[in-house]
């Protein structure tokens, strides 16, 4: 799998920078309110958005994550305490002699 996604990551590279690269021409772009142009590359309109759009996604799914994660890791250390409880209760001697003793079909009421 991280192999896979290895091999992911560098064809994704490679597009972005042959697009970088064949889209070096600048464009004129403004900021609303202040109103003065920027020439800035193709590339930059392009590319940086995308950016911000996969991190703020990114943060949003971790964001949704979060609560999940704290519950299982909650959870899973509750899972240990009790797992030594029960360990704790296995060696006691009531348990042992309970363990030992089996009553007969005719015994139980």
């Amino acid at each position: 799998m991280r192999i896979l996604l290895s091999v992911f990551g560098i064809v994704l590279l490679a597009l972005v920078l042959s697009f970088a690269m064949a889209n070096k021409v600048g464009v004129d772009v403004t900021v609303w309110p202040l109103g003065e142009f920027y020439n800035v590359p193709l590339y930059a309109v392009g590319l940086v958005p995308l950016g911000l759009g996969f991190l703020l996604g990114a943060l949003f799914g971790l964001a949704a994550v979060i609560p999940q994660r704290l519950r299982v890791r909650r959870l899973t250390k509750e899972l240990g305490a009790l797992s030594s409880k029960i360990g704790e209760l296995q060696n006691t001697s009531v348990v042992q002699q309970v363990k030992g003793k089996k009553p007969s079909f005719w015994s139980r009421k």
